[in-house]
């Protein structure tokens, strides 16, 4: 099943962005926390999500759509229309097989 992104206004648009970002930035924050507790399983779960969130913002800025309901981020990759070297699929790979 697919679903359709959906449009938004310049300035929402401006503020999600602003919104996957910051969010984003506490999770990987909260991670590092995490990382000094020892607490390794929520320091991956938090990472991923952090990745995850920016490739959201990257989403609404370079389309101007909300991204899809989804933690896929091969998908997310593919939506932002990047590409990666070599190195960071293999960290990408190394991720999903993680989280």
């Amino acid at each position: 099943m697919t679903r359709k992104l959906k449009s938004v206004t310049k300035v929402n648009m401006r503020s999600a962005v602003k919104n996957w970002i910051a969010s984003a930035d506490y999770d990987l924050r909260t991670a590092a926390n995490l990382f000094k507790s020892r607490r390794y399983i929520y320091v991956v779960f938090l990472c991923h999500l952090a990745i995850e969130k920016i490739l959201k913002a990257l989403v609404c800025k370079r389309l101007n759509e909300m991204p899809p309901y989804t933690h896929n981020l091969n998908r997310l990759i593919e939506l932002a229309g990047i590409s990666l070297d070599e190195k960071h699929q293999e960290f990408i790979k190394d991720t999903l097989k993680n989280s």
